[in-house]
């Protein structure tokens, strides 16, 4: 476990917290704690109970409760770590919201491998000179932002440099921002993953090869992940053919909280996307996305788009029919649509 405080080896910033894992700094924070608080930690939790639960956005108007047990968590933050290669030289400048579940991702590159993790201060992630300043007191070498984010964070003028990893996720990336990204020798990696499946499930690096094609590949499954590209029968696409991304694997969640079905051999089906029978394994369960993909011929997949009308608007999955449904609701209204313009969501009444 990591330990939260100040030390003389990472000198303390103004609006950033800083997570210690092992080290002079950690056993000098742990010699000051009261005696009450070193006792034996408490027995391991069990696998299959719930490590948190995430609320997504439904075309029902209510959002939709994920429940992911520990055993989808450990299997993730296994998984991720060893892809991402992070280590205890690892510093991990962290801009994800607790609220959010993109949070274990900071916490799978960092505080699992003995890493440090910098809690930036989201407010002040725009000014000018911030980044730069944290990335250099702390020694930062990993941070992880959606594209729309990392587009901001560009413009205030930083650039992340040779030795550093940039990572992004959430929305689709286009290739002139990996470019860049990279302009100065900084890697680049690519993630892709539901929540339904213990936030990232794809990932990869970036290639120069990758950004002078013009498309860049949300990546490889993470090792206990099995991806599926599969057609309107649900049977396999070959390569190069769109079809829709299957998941499954040990970070698959049981399913919807509260969702009679959820158990069931056939599953549930919302918003596009639905928990169902494993296509050819007997027993085991899989997660239809609501996502297009292909396989590349290297073995990589490419992201196409989606299924349905759901929207990601800075990261965060948003069902246009959700937002129908609570304008309709209100008093007056015979009928409502919304749409996503220019990064924006309108909404149009009927009286």
């Amino acid at each position: 476990e990591g330990t939260r405080g100040a030390g003389a080896s990472v000198p303390p910033r103004p609006l950033l917290d800083v997570y210690f894992v092992d080290g002079a700094a950690a056993r000098a924070a742990e010699a000051a704690l009261p005696a009450s608080l070193l006792q034996a930690p408490p027995a391991a939790p069990d696998p299959a109970a719930m490590a948190y639960i995430y609320f997504t956005s439904g075309t029902t108007g209510r959002p939709k409760g994920v429940p992911i047990p520990h055993r989808a968590l450990a299997a993730f933050s296994a998984a991720i770590a060893r892809r991402l290669d992070t280590g205890p030289d690892t510093r991990v400048l962290s801009a994800a919201s607790p609220l959010f579940d993109a949070i274990f991702m900071d916490l799978a590159a960092s505080l699992t491998r003995g890493g440090l993790m910098i809690r930036l201060t989201a407010r002040a992630m725009a000014r000018p000179g911030y980044l730069a300043a944290a990335a250099a007191a702390h020694g930062g070498t990993y941070l992880d932002l959606t594209p729309t984010v990392w587009r901001s964070v560009l413009a205030t003028g930083w650039t992340p440099p040779a030795g550093f990893t940039a990572v992004t996720g959430g929305e689709a990336i286009d290739a002139d921002l990996a470019r860049r990204l990279t302009a100065e020798g900084a890697a680049l990696i690519n993630s892709y993953g539901p929540t339904e499946a213990t936030v990232v499930t794809i990932a990869d690096p970036v290639t120069p090869e990758d950004i002078a094609r013009g498309r860049i590949p949300i990546g490889t499954p993470l090792p206990g992940t099995e991806v599926l590209i599969l057609d309107d029968r649900l049977r396999p696409s070959a390569p190069g053919v769109p079809g829709e991304l299957v998941l499954a694997g040990p970070q698959l969640s049981p399913g919807y909280l509260g969702d009679p079905a959820q158990g069931s051999a056939q599953g549930s089906a919302q918003n596009g996307a639905s928990f169902i029978a494993h296509p050819t394994r007997p027993g085991a369960r899989a997660y239809r996305t609501g996502d297009l993909a292909a396989w590349r011929a290297d073995g990589r997949i490419d992201y196409l788009g989606r299924r349905d009308s759901q929207v990601k608007i800075r990261g965060m999955r948003v069902e246009l029919a959700e937002i129908e449904a609570a304008l309709a609701a209100l008093p007056g209204v015979t009928a409502a649509a919304a749409d996503l313009r220019a990064g924006r969501v309108a909404g149009y009444l009927v009286l």
